[in-house]
């Protein structure tokens, strides 16, 4: 999954992340923050959005709990990768 399945839906439904945060009752920069991975779950307000908008929110949710995951394993091979490289160079 390459992108954030929070962010997919919401550009699928035609709103921007402004139109998605007043609807939510947030400020923009939660979606910002949610849209990067920063959130564990996706807020109640976003997900009553999305849920009226006729998003399967339970689908949702396990989407972007796994795209997380992937987003953070990746992050970690990225960090071995550079730490393996570190390691071989000799001073």
């Amino acid at each position: 999954m390459a992108e954030n399945p929070v962010k997919l839906a919401r550009e699928e439904l035609g709103l921007s992340r402004h139109d998605m945060a007043v609807m939510a009752g947030v400020g923009i920069v939660t979606i910002y923050q949610l849209e990067r991975g920063s959130y564990a779950r996706v807020p109640k307000g976003i997900e009553s959005v999305f849920e009226r908008l006729g998003v399967d929110v339970v689908r949702l949710h396990r989407d972007y709990i796994a795209w997380r995951e992937a987003e953070a394993a990746k992050m970690f091979a990225d960090l071995e990768k550079g730490l393996h490289a570190e390691s071989r160079i000799s001073l």
